[in-house]
């Protein structure tokens, strides 16, 4: 299911597909390329200077400490194929003017 089509009235940021996002202090982001594989996925998210925003409802948010690492355990489970039949997720590499890094972490189920 895709935001367009989402049908309870909100919809759902798609930033990997829209390919930026401007964040609520005005700073806008560009994607890298496209969806990282898991591989690229992990090199990324292991960085300790890397925001990590997560997508899953219509307002995304930065998530960090413990938050962060079940995110990234949830993260794991769906590379190594060992995750619910419904999760997806989708990682992007976006980058700001002044060249600092966010993974975008899209959850869909």
């Amino acid at each position: 299911m895709t935001s367009d089509d989402w049908p309870f009235g909100e919809t759902w940021p798609r930033l990997i597909h829209d390919r930026q996002w401007t964040d609520p202090t005005g700073t806008c982001w560009h994607i890298r390329g496209g969806a990282l594989d898991g591989r690229a996925a992990r090199k990324l998210l292991k960085r300790s200077d890397v925001r990590v925003l997560h997508v899953n409802g219509s307002q995304p948010r930065l998530v960090d400490g413990e938050e962060r690492e079940a995110l990234m355990a949830r993260l794991e489970e769906f590379f190594t194929g060992k995750a619910g039949p419904f999760s997806d997720f989708q990682v992007g590499d976006f980058r700001e003017d002044a060249r600092h890094v966010m993974a975008v972490v899209e959850e869909s189920c």
